[in-house]
């Protein structure tokens, strides 16, 4: 019987063999639950990635929207400033086209956005603040070239010897009031 007993104990592993072979097994084990992780990461990762592109694709396309609206904008702010220089350029008659001018860079302002209005505003503003300096301007030369006329009238009537008339300027007749004495 012993016999018998060897040669089943001759076909089957031995111990060390199966020992052997559970140590590979939970080395594969271990390997392949680190795969495993590893994929769930990139899993995790794939799926971010995907939602920030879905995001970025949201943006990209209201972003070129506004890009299209702005380049609009901007080429009617540029026809008006066209329209602006060629009746700035062109002698005007009437006050009320400056003012219609002016108004239609307002005309162009997009309210449902406060920053378009400020900068539309400034803009404006700029432009009657030069058309009021240019105004000034014209308005001081011709104070200077009606003062030059004056100095050169009084010059003949001073150089004819006609009497000047009288200051009678409430300030200049007090003085006289209080006994002080003018001389011409």
């Amino acid at each position: 019987m012993d016999s018998n007993v060897s040669d089943d104990d001759s076909n089957s592993p031995s111990i060390k063999d199966l020992l052997d072979l559970v140590h590979e097994h939970q080395r594969v084990i271990r390997k392949q639950s680190k795969e495993i992780k590893n994929l769930n990461a990139l899993n995790d990762l794939n799926a971010s990635l995907a939602t920030n592109y879905e995001d970025l694709l949201c943006k990209f396309k209201l972003l070129s929207k506004e890009h299209e609206e702005l380049k609009l904008k901007i080429e009617s702010i540029n026809d008006a400033n066209d329209f602006l220089e060629t009746k700035q350029s062109t002698p005007s008659t009437s006050s009320n086209s400056k003012v219609d001018a002016s108004t239609s860079y307002l005309d162009l302002i997009d309210e449902s956005n406060p920053c378009n209005e400020k900068c539309f505003e400034n803009v404006v503003i700029e432009l009657r603040d030069d058309l009021i300096a240019k105004k000034n301007d014209e308005l001081n030369q011709e104070v200077k070239r009606l003062m030059k006329d004056l100095y050169r009238l009084k010059g003949k009537v001073i150089g004819s010897n006609v009497q000047l008339s009288q200051d009678n300027r409430e300030n200049m007749v007090k003085k006289l009031e209080k006994g002080s004495t003018m001389t011409c």
